[in-house]
């Protein structure tokens, strides 16, 4: 039970690294693509679409985004995992491969 635990804390700190390391290089690679316009195009862009963009629209792309495509490679992981085991299993332990079973 105890490394059941453990698995899960480490796996969970993993993901929230990855999340705010995500979320930190988009909003600062959107106000520095902000700071390197012209000064025109500055004044003539909403200051509060981009603090709502650095806000609400980053945390949204990251959460929504490039953690779901995280989980959904972690699936797939798990699915090949499975698809190895029903082929390498009859090797291994001596068995006859049915291939109904897959």
């Amino acid at each position: 039970v105890p490394f059941a635990i453990m698995h899960f804390w480490d796996y969970q700190a993993i993901s929230f690294r990855i999340a705010s390391m995500s979320r930190t290089q988009l909003q600062t690679s959107l106000l520095k693509r902000f700071l390197t316009l012209h000064e025109g195009v500055r004044q003539d862009l909403d200051n509060g679409r981009l603090i709502a963009s650095m806000t609400h629209d980053v945390e949204e792309l990251v959460g929504d985004g490039y953690m779901t495509l995280l989980k959904c490679a972690h699936s797939a992981g798990d699915l090949l995992m499975i698809v190895v085991y029903l082929l390498t299993a009859p090797l291994v332990y001596g068995g006859t491969r049915r291939w109904l079973m897959m």
